[in-house]
């Protein structure tokens, strides 16, 4: 038993840190500002899945996760430029746009061709001291989540 809880850590270990130590392929052109890049991949988010109860069949759909935060105030308005320049390049569209005094967010898709489904979407999102990029490559079916009851 103390074996398999060892082999089970020091498998999640290596799977967590290949998670945090993987470069960013998505958003690989915002390495050039000072942030911090996370890239999730498919095994853990599939890994990741199994404790997520209702959650995890959205995560198991998708292939990749990263994401790109950004504390530097001085470089926040390049960074949310340079990612709407990824969102127009990959020919995404924005589905939702919000805006407050302070803070803003937008969110791009890239429909499938399959009605309400769509497989990647970008999320920018902009507050006084920092900027994040959320990046997430799969088939993620938007009507069945906006009628799935787990997440209201």
């Amino acid at each position: 038993m103390k074996q398999t809880l060892i082999s089970i850590l020091l498998g999640m270990g290596v799977l967590l840190g290949s998670c945090v130590s993987s470069k960013p392929k998505e958003l690989a052109a915002l390495s050039v500002y000072s942030g911090t890049t996370v890239r999730v991949s498919s095994s853990m988010l599939k890994l990741t899945s199994l404790c997520a109860g209702d959650g995890g069949n959205v995560m198991r759909k998708l292939k990749s996760v990263e994401v790109f935060t950004c504390e530097d105030r001085n470089q926040t308005g390049a960074v949310m430029e340079a990612s709407r320049k990824i969102a127009q390049e990959r020919g995404m569209e924005v589905m939702i746009e919000t805006r407050s005094a302070k803070e803003s967010t937008e969110i791009y898709a890239l429909e499938s061709g399959k009605k309400g489904v769509v497989k990647e979407v970008l999320i920018q999102s902009v507050e006084p001291d920092e900027c994040e990029v959320i990046y997430l490559k799969g088939n993620i079916d938007v009507a069945s989540l906006v009628n799935d009851r787990s997440f209201k």
